[in-house]
């Protein structure tokens, strides 16, 4: 595995919504045009030092984990200082990267707040930077990379902590007290796997699509009327779903075309938001269809009476070939059980 977790913030409506997709989170608000692109983007101007939001994942121990993420902070913008408390990404609870008083990003020891890269980059200059930091711990050997607008800020090797298993992500806004401060296009990936196992992999953009049209196959059940895709494309106050009691079934959907041309595309990320109504096993089946061949993604066994948050990401199109737009614009993508 590779791919663990991406947001592009352009899927809300609500400020109360973010906690959908993340596992938790404190002190941010959606702004819902405040994003890189236009779209949206989670913002905090009251007490920015007290923004993050957090993701539990399954990192292997001894896998190097990747974030990516655009940063802005308003023109002037100062901090504190680099702290073990507040930091702009941390791993487990323990602090990664931080903001430094002059408004440069600093990689600091595991859980403290000893710089060990500081950027020549300054990052509190009211535009959005594209920040990846790769962060492996390996007791001695460990080592860190960070890079903003794809330009490298340095490396380090040495002691950070022995190697554990990554279960939480957050990103915040580090021990910022004064000015606003923005986030968007989340993703995390770590060197595991075949496929995007890269570093770095440079300005990233995120597009949300939801389906537009019933694909090839609509063998779930609808919970009102004929139209399959129309009960899935409601966003977070939807109450619509479809539904199957049996299995083997498929539903596929269609969807807009990307709203600009890629040069390149790194995956396609299914969100299926689920849940089990019944007793025993019931699984879902991600699946993708391009070209007249449909592939499944890993399947997803789904928890009883508790509706969560399932991605999928497809990283070639259903013959085993690279993304591009044109692939993409003629997907479908869909489920089984």
């Amino acid at each position: 595995m590779t791919f663990r977790f991406c947001d592009g913030f352009d899927s809300y409506t609500a400020t109360a919504q973010v906690t959908r997709k993340w596992s938790s989170g404190s002190s941010f608000t959606f702004a819902s045009t405040a994003g890189k692109f236009g779209g949206g983007a989670l913002t905090n101007s009251s007490s920015p030092y007290s923004f993050q939001v957090v993701k539990g994942v399954s990192i292997p121990s001894g896998a190097k984990v990747r974030v990516g993420f655009y940063l802005k902070y308003s023109s002037g913008t100062t901090a504190g200082g680099t702290s073990a408390g507040y930091y702009n990404v941390g791993f487990n609870n323990n602090s990664a990267l931080s903001l430094t008083p002059l408004g440069q990003l600093a990689v600091v020891n595991y859980g403290g707040s000893t710089p060990c890269i500081t950027s020549s980059a300054f990052v509190n200059d009211g535009n959005f930077h594209w920040v990846e930091l790769e962060y492996y711990l390996n007791g001695s050997s460990s080592t860190a990379q960070l890079y903003i607008d794809g330009i490298s800020q340095g490396s380090y090797t040495g002691f950070f902590a022995s190697a554990q298993a990554i279960i939480s992500v957050t990103v915040a806004l580090g021990y910022t007290f004064s000015g606003t401060g923005w986030i968007d296009d989340v993703i995390v990936w770590d060197d595991q796997g075949s496929n995007f196992n890269t570093f770095p992999i440079g300005p990233r953009r995120i597009s949300t699509l939801v389906p537009n049209a019933d694909g090839d196959l609509a063998q779930f059940t609808p919970k009102t009327g004929t139209s399959h895709y129309a009960m899935v494309n409601g966003g977070f106050a939807s109450t619509n779903y479809v539904s199957d009691s049996g299995t083997g079934n498929v539903d596929l959907y269609k969807f807009p075309a990307l709203p600009y041309s890629p040069t390149s595309i790194n995956a396609v990320v299914g969100n299926y938001f689920a849940q089990n109504t019944g007793s025993g096993t019931t699984s879902l089946i991600p699946k993708l269809k391009t070209s007249g061949t449909t592939v499944s993604g890993a399947t997803q066994t789904l928890t009883v009476g508790i509706n969560s948050l399932y991605q999928a990401a497809f990283l070639t199109d259903a013959g085993g070939s690279s993304w591009s737009a044109t692939s993409v614009n003629a997907m479908q993508l869909g489920m089984g059980d």
